[in-house]
């Protein structure tokens, strides 16, 4: 069963492991995206960024990684359009072993795993990582 983050059950999940005020997170619901929700509990209340993306991460399974942080080859993400990248989401890292790993926020879908690895012509390995830091790395460094 694919979990998703938009459920009471993860909202409660994060409310307790963040300790944030009772009902917060919903309350930034009502006009925002779980993930936009996520921006502005680390830029407006001081909520570590990496420990949010542990907690999305393990709930579904996946490994979080900051791709601020991460050492990539270019040549995978120049191998798919700009535009796809940034339509999907999703952000080819690097090649660890026979498998590229990929940046995505929804790693449990397996249409878009399939997808990628038409496109790249590589068996791919998921990590979630959040849309915005995937949007921005990818309109900071993709030339064309």
């Amino acid at each position: 069963m694919t979990k998703n983050f938009e459920t009471p059950e993860f909202l409660n999940y994060l409310q307790k492991k963040l300790d944030l005020e009772p009902f917060l997170l919903r309350d930034l619901m009502k006009e925002h995206s779980i993930f936009e929700a996520v921006d502005i509990l680390v830029s407006k209340h001081n909520i570590d960024k990496e420990k949010i993306g542990q907690l999305f991460g393990g709930y579904i399974g996946y490994a979080y990684v900051d791709i601020n942080n991460v050492i990539f080859d270019p040549q995978y993400m120049k191998s798919i359009p700009k535009e796809y990248l940034k339509m999907q989401v999703v952000l080819p890292l690097y090649k660890f072993g026979p498998a590229i790993t990929v940046a995505t926020a929804r790693p449990t879908n397996p249409y878009l795993q399939n997808n990628i690895e038409k496109q790249l012509h590589s068996v791919i390995s998921l990590v979630f990582s959040f849309p915005s830091d995937i949007i921005n790395y990818i309109e900071k460094h993709y030339t064309e």
